[in-house]
């Protein structure tokens, strides 16, 4: 299934590689990545299924929740964090991921709980469940806070220049 999309040129669109790195046409970085997540498969005839661990993450959990009870083809998301990083993992089924950013939108498919997606702030992204009945946990590194989200594109784009500013005018430490 492919979820449509509501911004970015499609010309613009992106799908990421396997190694989750994430680089604009304009060169820019984005911290938005794959990473593959320690398993532990079953190594005797008594034990059942794998064991996957969310070890060691970039950042500090502050907040776990859990997205659910999707019909293949519903959208969540729609908004960016100013500071929020996460940790997306699909525990259960299929969701595609658009990460988007003002001139671009990344393209990722979550499709097993050995696999997660990093997301740091400024990039509005979309979820869309492309199985029935999947199952989306997010680790967050901060409390639900309002004020940390931008739910209006417009505003996420003034955002974006913002920031893009600001770094351009302390010496271009990160392009993102």
């Amino acid at each position: 299934m492919i979820c449509p999309s509501p911004h970015a040129d499609p010309a613009a669109s992106r799908i990421a590689t396997d190694d989750g790195s994430v680089a604009g046409s304009s060169g820019e970085q984005y911290e938005a990545r794959l990473i593959d997540l320690p398993t532990i498969d079953s190594q005797t005839p008594d034990a059942i299924g794998a064991i996957t661990v969310l070890e060691a993450p970039p950042f500090e959990i502050k907040r776990i929740y859990w997205i659910h009870g999707a019909g293949a083809g519903e959208m969540r998301g729609h908004h960016a964090h100013r500071t929020l990083c996460q940790i997306l993992v699909a525990v259960s089924g299929a969701f595609e991921i658009k990460a988007v950013t003002d001139t671009e939108e990344i393209r990722f498919t979550l499709d097993t709980p050995r696999r997660g997606l990093l997301l740091g702030p400024g990039l509005w992204r979309t979820i869309c469940a492309l199985k029935e009945n999947s199952v989306l946990m997010v680790a967050a590194s901060a409390t639900f806070n309002e004020a940390d989200y931008i739910r209006d594109f417009d505003a996420f784009l003034d955002f974006r220049k913002d920031l893009r500013e600001m770094r351009r005018n302390i010496g271009g430490i990160d392009q993102r």
